[in-house]
C-alpha cells in the first residue's frame, strides 16, 4: 500500500516537474535567441560606425593619392618633361638619361599612393610609366650618335603624336573614371 501512495505523489510531481522544465527550455531558447540577434545588431551597428569612421580618415587620404597620382602623370607626360629638361648643350645621350632618371625618379616618389588606388588604375600608371620610356629609347635609336638634346625632344614629341593613344592620356582617363565612381 505504501507504494500506491508513493506512485500517487510522485507521478504527478514528475508532469509537472517534466511540463515546468520542457516550459523553461522553451523559453530559454526562445530567450537566447533574441539575445544573439540583439548582439549580431549591435555588431553590425559597431561595424558600421567603425567603417564610417574609416571614410572620413581614408578618404581624404585617397582622394589626395588620387590627386598625387594626376600630378605624377602630368609631371612625366612628354610635353611637360621636355619642357623641364631640354638644355641646349647637351647630347642626346645625356638627355635621354636625364629623361629617364626624371621619370624614374617621379615614379618612386609616389610608389605607396599604389595603396590607395585600385589594381587596375596603378597598372595604367606603370603601364604609362614604361610606354614613355620605350618612347625616349625608341627615338633616341633613330637618332644619331651626335645628335643634340633639341632633337631627342622633337623625336619623342613625333612619337609621342604618332601613337595617338598616349599612355598617359589613357592612365589619367582610367584614374578620372575611377574617382568619378568612387567619389
Amino acid at each position: 500500500m505504501n507504494w500506491d501512495i508513493i506512485l500517487a505523489a510522485t507521478i504527478p510531481s514528475l508532469i509537472v516537474f517534466a511540463t515546468a522544465y520542457l516550459l523553461l527550455r522553451v523559453f530559454m531558447k526562445r530567450h537566447m535567441a533574441i539575445l544573439r540577434d540583439i548582439q549580431q545588431d549591435e555588431q553590425k551597428k559597431i561595424l558600421a560606425r567603425i567603417q564610417t569612421e574609416n571614410k572620413k580618415v581614408v578618404s581624404p587620404l585617397r582622394l589626395q593619392a588620387y590627386e598625387r597620382v594626376v600630378l605624377l602623370l602630368e609631371r612625366i607626360s612628354p610635353n611637360s618633361l621636355l619642357l623641364r629638361s631640354v638644355e641646349s648643350g647637351i647630347s642626346a645621350t645625356e638627355m635621354r638619361t636625364k629623361l629617364i632618371n626624371a621619370i624614374r625618379s617621379e615614379y618612386e616618389h609616389n610608389l605607396s599612393q599604389q595603396v590607395y588606388l585600385s589594381i587596375d588604375a596603378w597598372e595604367s600608371v606603370k603601364n604609362a610609366k614604361e610606354e614613355l620610356i620605350k618612347v625616349i629609347n625608341t627615338a633616341h635609336g633613330e637618332l644619331q650618335e651626335d645628335a643634340t638634346a633639341r632633337e631627342l625632344a622633337s623625336k619623342v614629341i613625333e612619337h609621342t603624336v604618332q601613337r595617338g593613344n598616349r599612355p598617359v592620356d589613357v592612365a589619367l582617363i582610367t584614374i578620372k573614371q575611377e574617382i568619378q565612381k568612387i567619389f
